[in-house]
């Protein structure tokens, strides 16, 4: 009787011990409704609405459920010697127009900071310039375009403090590529005296 006990014992350990073996290498999974299913194996499960609108399990094999998938990718690949992608300009069907968004004195860069953007078409590689005058004295900076979801950006601008003398300036911004060739309307500054 006692070995019988014994040999029950040992069984339940052993369960036990397999039972937490799996567990910590992460071949149970643990359902919401408490039940435990194989992580890896010959099913997948895959969620269908039941009538009750909660999901309901049902159970796919691994490799029919590989196969789909391959077959909706399969589809996507592109021909041989086909172009993916392309840099050509996005016109939008507007006429292109150049913003001086921002134009500041900031006294920690001690210098101009400036940004702005071109509607009406989105491309990489334009020309984006910032002119600053005054008193018949140019100082300029230069950018290339970048294309984001829908203008070409012109930011970043910085002229050093020394470069400009204190005064009013107007600022503009000008862009150039094949296809655009726009100015901003004039903005006003102020560099201050050091």
């Amino acid at each position: 009787m006692s070995r019988s006990r014994s040999s029950r014992t040992w069984r339940l350990v052993g369960a036990v011990a397999v039972a937490l073996a799996l567990v910590a290498g992460g071949y149970l999974v643990t359902r919401p409704d408490g039940a435990t299913r194989p992580s890896t194996g010959a099913a997948a499960t895959t969620g269908a609405p039941s009538p009750t609108g909660t999901v309901a399990e049902t159970d796919v094999p691994v490799a029919a459920a590989s196969t789909t998938v391959g077959q909706q990718l399969s589809g996507l690949e592109p021909a041989p010697g086909s172009t993916i992608a392309t840099d050509a300009p996005v016109p939008t069907g507007a006429a292109a127009t150049a913003v001086l968004a921002y134009l500041d004195w900031n006294a920690d860069a001690d210098g101009v900071e400036a940004a702005g953007y071109v509607s009406g078409v989105i491309e990489d590689g334009g020309s984006c310039t910032l002119v600053l005058t005054r008193d018949g004295v140019s100082v300029t900076a230069e950018l290339s375009g970048m294309a984001d979801a829908s203008t070409t950006v012109c930011g970043g601008f910085t002229v050093p403090a020394a470069q400009l003398s204190p005064g009013t300036w107007n600022g503009v911004l000008q862009y150039s590529s094949g296809s655009a060739d726009v100015a901003s309307p004039a903005q006003t500054l102020v560099v201050p005296s050091s």
